[in-house]
């Protein structure tokens, strides 16, 4: 599994973003989001078809989208995108 600190990411609108250079310039099939405010780790999966998120078309390889393994109040998903 990938992990990913909060400060490797930006914050807006309750969404994180970050850059796939933080996992070798690659995509991964699940990340591991370690708050470094709270200490707290949140796994975060892909989005699945039928999600409203979900792109058919993949994106064109560009970006993932991720969303929690469970609810949070602060964070809808997390995106992760090459640079």
């Amino acid at each position: 599994m990938s992990q990913l600190h909060t400060k490797n990411c930006m914050f807006a609108n309750k969404v994180l973003l970050a850059e796939s250079s933080n996992f070798g310039g690659r995509l991964p099939p699940v990340v591991d989001v370690i708050s470094d405010y709270t200490g707290k780790t949140v796994s975060f999966y892909p989005v699945q078809m039928g999600h409203p998120l979900f792109c058919y078309d993949q994106w064109d390889g560009e970006q993932m989208i991720y969303v929690p393994a469970q609810d949070l109040k602060n964070c809808t998903h997390l995106v992760v995108y090459h640079s």
